[in-house]
């Protein structure tokens, strides 16, 4: 499939693309993207349909120089099981990425945070992560985003609430969603934490001047 990619599109000119395949499939796509200037690229979903990662492939799977030199221009990034590099992301509307096995994870709370930091237009904000992973978290890291619109958390409780906590001056018309999950292996999540974050979604929609209630998702 490498060898027709460079004949399917003009680098230059495409503003949206989609990738998604195999692990090698999906290596061979990424060699050829962060090879080329994709200046007009504005959206970005990278999906990876099986997850058959190994430590080899991980090092492989890399966007860095795309995000990094090769999409000026790019406002939507979407990543399933992709490795990112957080210090690369800014300017960005939307950003979706989830990730279903914690093998090869290693980033902490506060790189995403600085992330975020540096899309402050973001409009749509959504991180799911596997129950095992735990990020370590700051009382004093927070981020302020008030053009959002959507937000969608889904991990451990402890996450959702790591993540209600840090994201401040969410606008109350914002959809919310909070996907509340566990690892099998372990107990389900006490009701006292449980409780906490449905009190801090109370609290935010309770906010003085907040208009009413749109949209309120929570499963677990």
């Amino acid at each position: 499939k490498q060898a027709y990619i460079p004949r399917v599109y003009e680098p230059l000119y495409v503003r949206s693309l989609i990738v998604e395949g195999s692990v090698e499939n999906i290596i061979r796509a990424l060699e050829v993207l962060n090879g080329q200037q994709h200046p007009s690229l504005v959206y970005l979903d990278v999906d990876m349909r099986v997850l058959e990662q190994s430590p080899h492939d991980i090092h492989r799977l890399s966007l860095d120089g795309l995000l990094k030199n090769n999409a000026p221009q790019l406002r939507s990034f979407l990543s399933t099981d992709i490795p990112i590099n957080w210090t690369l992301i800014r300017q960005l509307r939307v950003l979706s990425v989830n990730y279903r096995s914690a093998d090869y994870l290693s980033f902490v709370f506060e790189d995403v945070i600085s992330a975020l930091v540096r899309c402050p237009l973001l409009e749509d904000f959504s991180i799911m992560l596997p129950p095992s992973y735990h990020l370590t978290d700051s009382a004093e890291t927070s981020v302020s985003l008030p053009r959002l619109v959507k937000l969608s958390i889904g991990g451990s409780v402890e996450l959702c609430m790591t993540f209600m906590r840090g994201i401040i001056d969410i606008p109350s018309v914002a959809r919310l969603r909070a996907s509340i999950d566990y690892p099998r292996e372990r107990p389900p999540p006490s009701p006292t934490l449980s409780k906490a974050l449905y009190e801090r979604i109370g609290a935010h929609i309770s906010q003085r001047g907040a208009s009413e209630l749109r949209s309120l998702a929570i499963s677990a």
